[in-house]
C-alpha cells in the first residue's frame, strides 16, 4: 500500500546502505509524466499502530508534494487541494492547515482512518 500511495503522490523511497527506507525523493514532473494525485488512505488500526514508520513516511511524502510551489496546480493536486483547505479555513499559511490536521489526527485514529493527503 505505501509504495502505491508514494507513486501516486510522485515520491520515491530512498533506501540506505542497509536497505531501510528513511528518506524520500520527489520525482520531477518531467520524469513522472503525469500530475501528482491527491490520495486518501483508510487503514486499519492494526496497520497504523504496527507500522508507525510507514505512516510517517506517507506523511512526509504528502508534505514533499505539498511544498512544491514551482509546480502548476493542475499538475499537483496534492498542493491544489491543500491550498483550497487553506482558503476555506481562512488561514494564511499552508503549515497552519497541516497543524490543524495534526490536531484532528487523534479523532481520525479512533475511527481507524487516516487522511494522508489534504
Amino acid at each position: 500500500m505505501s509504495s502505491q500511495v508514494m507513486w501516486m503522490v510522485g515520491v520515491r523511497p530512498m533506501p540506505d546502505a542497509l536497505g531501510r527506507v528513511n528518506k524520500l525523493e520527489l520525482i520531477p514532473l518531467e520524469e513522472l509524466g503525469r500530475p501528482r494525485i491527491d490520495v486518501v488512505v483508510n487503514c486499519s488500526g492494526v496497520f497504523r499502530d504496527l507500522f508507525v514508520n510507514q505512516m510517517n513516511l506517507l506523511d512526509r511524502a504528502v508534505k514533499l508534494a505539498t511544498e512544491q510551489e514551482d509546480e502548476p496546480l493542475e499538475m499537483n493536486f496534492v498542493r491544489k487541494h491543500a491550498l483550497i483547505q487553506v482558503r476555506r479555513r481562512d488561514v494564511d499559511q499552508l503549515d497552519s492547515t497541516i497543524a490543524t490536521f495534526r490536531e484532528r489526527a487523534p479523532l481520525l485514529r479512533r475511527r481507524a482512518s487516516y487522511r494522508v493527503a489534504m
